[in-house]
Parts: C-alpha cells; sequence; structure tokens
C-alpha cells in the first residue's frame, strides 16, 4: 500500500470515529485532510464519506433554520 493510501485510509478512520461520535465538523476536517492527499481527490469511497458528511452538516442546519422560523412564529 502507498504511503499516500495509507494516510488517506487513517484520516478516513478518524472522520468516521468522530462522525460516530457525532462531531460532524470534526469529521468533515479529516475528511478533507484525507481529499488533500495525493489521490484522495481520485478516491469514490473517500469522495462519498465526504457527499453524506455534507448532507448531514445541511440537515442539520435546515432543521436549525426550521425550529428559528418556528419558534419567531409564536413569539410575536
Amino acid at each position: 500500500m502507498s504511503n499516500n493510501k495509507y494516510m488517506i485510509n487513517n484520516y478516513r478512520n478518524i472522520a468516521n470515529n468522530f462522525y460516530e461520535e457525532g462531531q460532524i465538523l470534526k469529521a468533515l476536517k479529516f475528511y478533507d485532510k484525507a481529499y488533500k492527499c495525493e489521490g484522495g481527490n481520485k478516491d469514490i469511497d473517500l469522495l462519498l464519506d465526504i457527499l453524506f458528511e455534507y448532507a448531514k452538516k445541511n440537515e442539520e442546519l435546515e432543521s436549525l433554520r426550521n425550529l428559528k422560523a418556528y419558534k419567531a412564529m409564536f413569539e410575536n
């Protein structure tokens, strides 16, 4: 296994651990490190992991926006 592939896998494993702990931003940070490794931008599994992480983060942000809008309806 090449050194770059080894680093990509290590960063991905760290990211996956943060994801399982619910620490999405930390997970994204390590997915980004893996992506920046040589060959990371061609690793399909890594790209799918990153896509799913950003989708999850976007869902959380959308839920927060909806909650704020719902709360604002009852404050007036």
